[in-house]
């Protein structure tokens, strides 16, 4: 049996909905997270998604609230996916704000450049 298939058998005897062990897992500092949850966090991202795109499609629902609805939306998705796939809910908490400093310094460039264009 090559190295690959023993390997792809290992991770595949876990449960979907228990952690990983990190004994199992070749230098993990920390348990992995199960696939469970992995699934439950595809499905909130697919379903702020779908809100994001409502804004395009039924513009008049929103109405002038669509700019600020795609910018909290953005920024969900921006902390969820960096807590869960880049693990940052294992780091250091400083070097976690250091991270969601470029969130704040992006929204802020962007607001200062939609009221430099007079959208406000």
């Amino acid at each position: 049996m090559s190295d690959a298939t023993e390997e792809m058998q290992r991770l595949s005897e876990h449960s979907l909905t228990e952690p990983i062990p990190a004994a199992s897992l070749d230098g993990a500092a920390h348990d992995h997270p199960a696939d469970f949850r992995y699934w439950i966090l595809a499905l909130v991202l697919a379903l702020i998604t779908m809100v994001e795109i409502s804004t395009y499609t039924f513009p008049h629902f929103w109405g002038s609230h669509a700019t600020t609805a795609l910018l909290i939306m953005g920024g969900i998705k921006f902390v969820l996916v960096t807590l869960v796939f880049m693990h940052l809910y294992f780091d250091n908490r400083f070097l976690t704000y250091v991270f969601y400093a470029g969130l704040v310094l992006a929204v802020m460039v962007y607001l200062a450049a939609l009221a430099s264009m007079h959208f406000f």
